[in-house]
């Protein structure tokens, strides 16, 4: 999927500046960079991919937590480690989108 190889592509890139970037600054980054990509009409694809594809989607999004928070390659992820930064895990976050796209129509 374009989004995966999109992210990581960003996501290597920012690992290549971790160093000189402070927390809040890489939070920012990986919303603008990422998140965005994630987020554009999500809720109209996401529910249309196969499970194998969302698992895909949701390890992306790990990564970009873990370089957030400076952690390594195999701590693990869950909903306590993103709600402590404000994320929600990829399917909570279709239908948050789905709901507010509604709302607003």
């Amino acid at each position: 999927m374009d989004i995966i190889s999109k992210s990581n592509s960003s996501l290597k890139y920012l690992y290549r500046q971790a160093e000189n970037l402070n927390k809040q600054t890489k939070k920012t980054l990986c919303s603008a960079l990422i998140g965005s990509s994630f987020d554009y009409s999500i809720s109209s694809w996401y529910h249309g991919i196969s499970n194998p594809l969302r698992k895909k989607l949701q390890i992306t999004q790990n990564k970009v937590l873990r370089y957030i928070k400076g952690s390594g390659p195999m701590v693990h992820v869950g909903q306590t480690e993103l709600a402590s930064e404000g994320l929600l895990n990829i399917e909570t976050r279709a239908k948050q989108l789905g709901l507010k796209h509604m709302y607003k129509t």
